[in-house]
């Protein structure tokens, strides 16, 4: 029996042990919207529990994990930021960008993560042009001996459309002789390289001199008929005063102290320096090997809080008499009251209260649900092109449309509770516009997408 009590006792330490042992995980600053890689490593080897005190950092088991938001251990989803839209798919004509965003959260956000739009960047793609005849060659180019001449041809037969070009040269050149013998002038050729100091540094009593030469033989002078010699010098001394002191080698010098955490919360990274002046380097010396900077992940125990998030508003409720609710004022000229709410979500993480206005809105209104309008409606102008659905793929397509709005009759503002100037009418009124394309209530337009990529 004592030992059956012995291996019980045993394996609870075990399970203690096995249950304790904390997760330790690669911690990075940031998760890409558009990729959804980390970015901005703080550390590895540190603890998933102190690295996502701050709720907008990320963690990775290993180098090769998928990166997951700390947000995703939240009750609660959110969606992150839209990435920048990405270029046009195509360069001239129509394409598509595309932007991408992450759920973060334990819970399906509702929404799209994939936005794309049409895109223009050239409404023309170039068209390239044809040449013309060659015109006639030039006189060569000199009045004895060999020199060349040329030809030209335009780029307009025919001409290029849309910042396009013809393919090949518009010039076109050839030798040409005169049958005539030129004297040939002496030129010297390059000078040759300077020749060596003696020595890499100089002192104040040691300055060395250096010579260089050339040859009169670019080309050399003709002796029939007899050509000019070269003028001036075939050698040329210099001073090598341009030399340097002998060069120092730097040095580092000692390490500062870590600076404090540079976050208030969370994990961050603490940095020291060093200077490269023990002693500077001078006179061309060799700057010192390393870095001049360091970092080490550092740990304020201060879990950060989460941001309140705002969810989408509900529905409005229906639109009633403000005080008494069994009076009616359906299809009457009478003002109404209706509200909606909406939720500031994450405050059971410690969050700060949602900015950005409130979550309960009421508005003066008018109750026409299911009330005759005997009068026409008014078609709307067209709305802008919309977004390309899908986003990816061969089939997508952006849509516009026209709505029949009906002509409300010319209510007054009835009370205290209605907004001046501004007059809310709530409920689908019955009504109609004059018939276009076979519709009454909605017109609808639709057009391909082009050039859209592949889904991943």
């Amino acid at each position: 029996m004592a030992s059956v009590a012995l291996l019980v006792l045993l394996g609870c330490v075990l399970l203690f042990v096995s249950t304790s042992v904390a997760e330790m995980v690669y911690c990075y600053q940031e998760i890409d919207p558009m990729t959804g890689h980390c970015k901005n490593l703080i550390g590895k080897d540190i603890e998933r529990s102190d690295c996502c005190m701050n709720m907008n950092y990320s963690v990775k088991l290993n180098p090769e994990d998928t990166c997951k938001s700390c947000r995703a251990s939240l009750r609660y989803s959110v969606w992150g930021e839209w990435s920048p839209w990405s270029g046009c798919t195509v360069s001239c004509k129509e394409g598509v960008q595309q932007r991408r965003r992450l759920c973060l959260g334990q819970r399906a956000c509702r929404g799209e993560k994939l936005e794309a739009r049409s895109c223009t960047d050239q409404a023309c793609c170039p068209g390239g042009g044809g040449w013309a005849e060659w015109a006639g060659w030039s006189r060569c180019s000199v009045t004895c001996s060999s020199g060349t001449r040329e030809r030209v041809r335009v780029c307009g037969n025919p001409t290029p459309t849309c910042g396009g070009v013809c393919v090949g040269n518009s010039r076109h050149s050839e030798r040409c002789d005169t049958q005539q013998v030129c004297p040939t002038h002496g030129a010297w050729g390059s000078w040759g390289s300077w020749a060596n100091c003696g020595g890499s540094c100089q002192t104040p009593r040691n300055v060395p001199v250096r010579s260089r030469f050339r040859q009169c033989n670019s080309p050399a002078p003709s002796s029939a008929p007899p050509g000019h010699p070269c003028p001036g010098v075939s050698s040329e001394p210099s001073s090598c005063s341009f030399l340097p002191p002998c060069p120092v080698d730097g040095g580092w010098g000692s390490w500062s102290p870590y600076s404090q955490c540079p976050v208030t919360c969370g994990m961050g990274l603490a940095s020291r320096h060093r200077a490269c002046n023990h002693p500077a380097p001078v006179h061309g010396g060799r700057a010192c090997e390393g870095q001049g900077t360091s970092e080490k992940p550092c740990n304020t125990g201060v879990p950060c809080e989460v941001d309140g998030v705002w969810s989408e508003w509900r529905s409005w409720t229906v639109c009633e008499h403000p005080v008494n609710h069994n009076r009616v004022i359906h299809c009457k000229e009478r003002s109404g009251r209706q509200s909606r709410r909406r939720d500031c979500m994450g405050l059971e993480m410690g969050a700060e209260p949602c900015e950005g206005g409130t979550g309960y809105m009421t508005r003066a209104c008018y109750n026409v649900d299911g009330c005759v309008y005997n009068d026409k409606g008014n078609w709307t102008q067209w709305s802008q092109w919309g977004l390309c659905h899908p986003p990816c793929g061969p089939d997508s397509r952006r849509s516009r449309e026209r709505i029949c709005e009906p002509q409300h009759p010319p209510y007054r503002l009835m009370d205290g509770y209605q907004v001046k100037n501004i007059l809310h009418f709530w409920g689908d009124p019955i009504f109609e516009c004059d018939e276009i394309s076979g519709e009454k209530h909605l017109l609808k337009e639709s057009l391909p997408c082009h050039n859209v990529p592949d889904c991943d």
